[in-house]
């Protein structure tokens, strides 16, 4: 966003999550109180001109709601408004729309974002679609194959039920660290992940296990 607004870019970010867009509105308004409207909802764009603005980056996008139809089931209030689709209104409020999403990490009941719906919305209206899949993730090291065999683990990937073994653990016992056996396979141009386990035998007491990822 940084790096398009100093080129005089209109980028506006949007999420469906109130705590993380006010969290970042928080910071941002430290540096520069203006900058806080940079970053909006989901459910913002109802009346927003066709193209208004140059990029609109819609975070965690698979949040999308069905339509931004404002609905309070706990205390019977219902705008009552014939809605748009919310990712239509979404794709019309700007001239380039980028959906980021994770179609695993769905968080409530009835959210709809998904890679699919948001490329047929964009066919639909006319819109050419540039997909990009990012496989790399920086909080595991940007370890494809650890993404996988999360997945798998858990039942989403291609290979349901049926999570990948590790290709080679080494176990050290607990007064050991692995740091000369990884000094090791790493000198050797092996990808290494060490992981430390516990297991409480008895009260008071632990075993620690190391393993190397090879």
């Amino acid at each position: 966003m940084g790096a398009l607004n100093r080129q005089g870019v209109h980028v506006v970010h949007a999420t469906g999550s109130r705590s993380f867009t006010q969290t970042l509105r928080d910071n941002v308004e430290r540096v520069d109180p203006q900058a806080r409207r940079s970053f909006s909802y989901f459910n913002s764009y109802t009346h927003a001109t066709t193209n208004d603005l140059d990029v609109l980056l819609c975070d965690e996008a698979h949040r999308l709601r069905e339509t931004s139809r404002k609905r309070d089931t706990r205390n019977g209030y219902d705008d009552g408004r014939q809605a748009p689709p919310q990712v239509q209104e979404l794709i019309n409020a700007t001239q380039v729309p980028v959906f980021l999403l994770d179609e695993h990490q769905l968080v409530r009941r009835g959210e709809v974002g998904s890679v699919q719906l948001s490329h047929d919305t964009a066919t639909a209206m006319g819109v050419k679609v540039h997909q990009i899949d990012l496989r790399h993730q920086f909080r595991c090291g940007g370890c494809p194959e650890y993404v996988t065999w999360i997945e798998n683990l858990l039942g989403l990937g291609s290979e349901q039920g049926s999570a990948a073994v590790w290709h080679q653990t080494i176990a050290a016992p607990p007064a050991t660290k692995p740091g000369s056996q990884l000094s090791v396979k790493l000198d050797q141009a092996h990808l290494c992940r060490s992981v430390e386990f516990s297991d409480g035998l008895q009260e008071g007491t632990h075993t620690e296990e190391w393993s190397l990822r090879v």
